[in-house]
């Protein structure tokens, strides 16, 4: 867990330097009208990668192996996703950017995104069933 909350840091101050948190800027992005979010993720990786391998050299555990591949449960929460960035211009960890720096638009996010998780909560064991349906890649 220490390991994903410092390179979260990390991540999140290059984000927060490149101003993530500005809606103009993700629907850039979006577009693919910016390189930012290509240069984000491959920091991602290269910090993630080599911080990775090395807990896993020195013996510490991790799960690797193939994952199962849930075909409906990545269909519903990409079109949640997707929606979510339509209509409030943020990604999820961006809100929480956004509203650290006072944007009031960010409120309103912040409360769709709990609607979301709540509504997603209480249909859970109704969708569960058919997402379970998984391929190993």
């Amino acid at each position: 867990m220490w390991v994903g909350l410092i390179i979260g840091f990390i991540i999140g101050a290059a984000a927060e330097i490149w101003r993530i948190s500005n809606p103009e800027t993700l629907i850039r992005l979006a577009k693919w009208e910016d390189r930012l979010f290509v240069t984000c993720i491959a920091l991602g990786f290269a910090i993630g990668t080599p911080v990775l391998f090395g807990l896993y050299a020195a013996g510490v555990g991790f799960h690797w192996g193939p994952k199962p591949f849930y075909v409906i449960g990545i269909l519903i929460g990409g079109l949640f996703f997707g929606t979510e960035l339509a209509l409030s211009g943020y990604f999820p960890g961006s809100i929480w950017m956004a509203l650290g720096e006072g944007r009031r638009d960010a409120v309103y996010a912040v409360f769709g995104a709990i609607l979301g998780a709540a509504t997603w909560t209480a249909l859970y064991q109704t969708v569960c069933p058919y997402t379970s349906i998984s391929i190993i890649l």
